[in-house]
């Protein structure tokens, strides 16, 4: 629950009317009524393409979605849970082309530092926790290297891996990485139960497992300990493309 959105997740329709029908009952002791045409239904799973189940809310029917927006993320129904990041995109190349327009003749090491602050924080967003695919991931790195490419006067074919070392920067999929880790060193922290059971489920799959290995840390390894193991696979990417580009 996040102001006055409400999430509910369920494993079987009948569940999930059961929660709406305890929502609809605590909303009419508060004097509080939940409006059907902004209410929607999506299904992730082996069964995600079931929609033949008509779920009442208040005696409305909710209509079946192929996507859900939920505190700005785009949830897409399917086998596995994945996000849509043609919106977040969209906001990102907004927000860099007001930028250049503004800042035509500004010193190039100035507007890296306005991209930094306005419009790399929309790609990163939310992806602390979210799997992203490797192609999300490819889309998202194109979009960042181009910044530099405007930015320092790159051609569209140019790579700019080494530009961004010598900044002492790191590439999207590296910030990705990082903000990972961050994000699940934070929660390791935490006194909580149920996040601690569902942390145990998640270190457990593959690619979580396989993330910790590529920088050789572990989940309780202090921040800088983890951004220090980031940038340094970083630089030996970019000095190994410097020698063999």
């Amino acid at each position: 629950m996040y102001a006055d959105d409400i999430l509910l997740i369920s494993a079987s329709v009948c569940k999930l009317q059961n929660m709406l029908d305890i929502c609809v009952s605590v909303g009419k002791s508060l004097f509080l009524s939940f409006n059907s045409l902004k209410s929607q239904c999506i299904s992730v799973g082996c069964t995600w393409n079931y929609k033949a189940a008509d779920l009442m809310l208040d005696n409305s029917v909710l209509q079946w979605a192929n996507k859900l927006k939920y505190l700005g993320v785009t949830i897409v129904s399917g086998r596995s849970f994945s996000v849509c990041l043609d919106r977040s995109r969209q906001k990102y190349f907004a927000s860099a082309n007001g930028l250049n327009a503004h800042c035509k003749y500004v010193f190039e090491i100035v507007k890296l530092q306005l991209f930094e602050s306005y419009c790399l924080p929309i790609l990163l967003y939310s992806v602390d926790c979210i799997s992203l695919s490797k192609q999300q991931i490819h889309e998202l790195n194109v979009c960042w290297n181009n910044a530099y490419r405007k930015i320092f006067g790159f051609k569209a074919f140019e790579p700019v891996k080494e530009l961004i070392y010598f900044l002492q920067r790191i590439d999207f999929r590296k910030l990705y990485d990082l903000r990972r880790l961050t994000f699940l060193h934070k929660l390791a922290s935490l006194q909580h139960d149920v996040i601690s059971n569902l942390l145990s489920l998640h270190l457990a799959s593959d690619d979580v497992f396989q993330l910790y290995c590529t920088y050789d840390i572990t989940i309780y390894s202090k921040p800088s300990l983890i951004k220090r193991g980031v940038f340094a696979m970083f630089e030996n990417y970019a000095t190994e493309c410097t020698l063999f580009g």
